[in-house]
């Protein structure tokens, strides 16, 4: 009985195509420069200055996806991907660090957050970003004591 389960199962695995996995290459940057040049400080890094922790900023945005036609009278749909980028989502998260009066986000963390809509068969992967942070004000010469 046994030697009967080995050889099904080696058959059975005999049967399978093995497919060659071609290896991917990320990469990614984060520029800075347009969400600083009016001063506010933005870094991955602690600020090294005097600074007034003020509030911790999070920011989650999941890109969405909008139902497409051919022509009008197509009963075929498909889901066109509406993305969210990187910058649109730090924009997001240094207009809610300004709402609290701050001139810095600082520690900042920064992760692909997507959702899966649907089900695993026929669902779709929405990608997204995670962007939390410290949100602070630069204290001036003046302002200390």
């Amino acid at each position: 009985m046994r030697l009967l389960l080995v050889m099904t199962l080696l058959g059975l695995t005999a049967c399978v195509v093995l497919q060659p996995i071609s290896p991917v290459i990320v990469q990614t940057g984060v520029d800075f420069r347009s969400l600083t040049a009016d001063g506010f400080f933005m870094s991955t890094s602690q600020y090294p200055g005097a600074h007034d922790a003020l509030g911790l900023v999070m920011i989650r945005v999941v890109s969405g996806a909008k139902v497409a036609r051919q022509k009008p009278t197509d009963y075929d749909q498909t889901l066109v991907l509406e993305e969210i980028s990187l910058d649109s989502a730090l924009a997001l998260a240094k207009t809610r660090a300004r709402a609290m009066n701050a001139d810095g986000l600082m520690n900042l963390e920064i992760e692909t957050a997507g959702r899966r809509v649907g089900n695993t068969t026929y669902g779709l992967d929405l990608p997204g970003w995670s962007i939390r942070g410290l949100a602070f004000k630069r204290q001036s010469r003046t302002d200390s004591h």
